[in-house]
């Protein structure tokens, strides 16, 4: 792609905003026929996936997300109820510990300014269950103040586990950056750095394992260094990286 699609004509881009929308429903389609997922399931999942994208950009502004949806208040607050519950614990119990983690990357902040940029109480209720979870998990520095200074105790962090909650929250983060890639390359037209490849090979079963571990490995370690010199130089932009490794039906 030579042209980005933000100089090409609105209609153009509504129409490949659409064909992209449809070839991420493709993969929740797949999942739904996999488990016998209702018709009028998959809709509703779907209304709350929109609201909640929506409602993270207008937390306290109600009427604007149903504008936004083109649906009623009463039916935007039916929305609100039910994105809530346990249902809902990746969003939100696990996401604000990478949401904060993000924000402390630059290095330590005030507790008082982490207080005041939350919304509402229910926002500084989990900032501060946050906060907990992060010091006793020993990923927190706390300067000797009355209003501290809240810092990474260590570059190197992990959301990798086998609670549910982490796992799904983990699924959240993979797709966010699929997204991203997307959007970079389809709409900005960044062919420089966002980058995509897949390919399907022959394998034996106990030589995939170990190629897993290395790549991994790999990965991991050279983001490490990225990080590292970017945060030493003091100019940088943040980026995602996100691989899956699967043994495929045959056609």
């Amino acid at each position: 792609m030579t042209e980005s699609l933000p100089h090409a004509a609105p209609e153009a881009v509504v129409t490949l905003s659409s064909r992209l929308l449809f070839s991420f429903l493709r993969g929740a389609a797949r999942l739904a026929t996999r488990a016998d997922l209702p018709l009028d399931r998959f809709v509703e999942l779907a209304q709350l996936a929109y609201f909640q994208e929506l409602r993270r950009d207008s937390p306290r502004d109600l009427a604007s997300v149903a504008r936004r949806l083109g649906v009623s208040l009463r039916t935007a607050g039916s929305l609100n109820r039910r994105a809530r519950g346990d249902f809902f614990t990746p969003e939100t119990d696990v996401e604000p510990l990478r949401d904060l983690t993000a924000r402390l990357l630059d290095g330590p902040v005030r507790l008082s300014v982490l207080m005041g940029e939350q919304g509402d109480d229910e926002e500084i209720v989990r900032l501060e269950r946050s906060l907990h979870l992060l010091r006793e998990s020993g990923w927190l520095v706390y300067s000797d103040h009355e209003d501290p200074e809240i810092g990474l105790a260590t570059r190197l962090r992990s959301f990798v586990s086998d609670d549910i909650e982490r796992r799904l929250d983990g699924l959240n983060h993979q797709l966010d950056i699929l997204v991203a890639s997307v959007h970079q390359r389809f709409h900005v037209g960044n062919d420089t750095s966002a980058r995509a490849r897949s390919w399907f090979f022959a394998a034996r079963e106990a030589d995939v394992s170990p190629f897993i571990e290395e790549t991994v490995r790999t990965l991991r370690h050279g983001a490490i260094d990225l990080e590292e010199s970017a945060l030493a130089q003091g100019s940088y932009r943040r980026f995602g990286v996100t691989i899956a490794i699967t043994p495929v039906e045959d056609p």
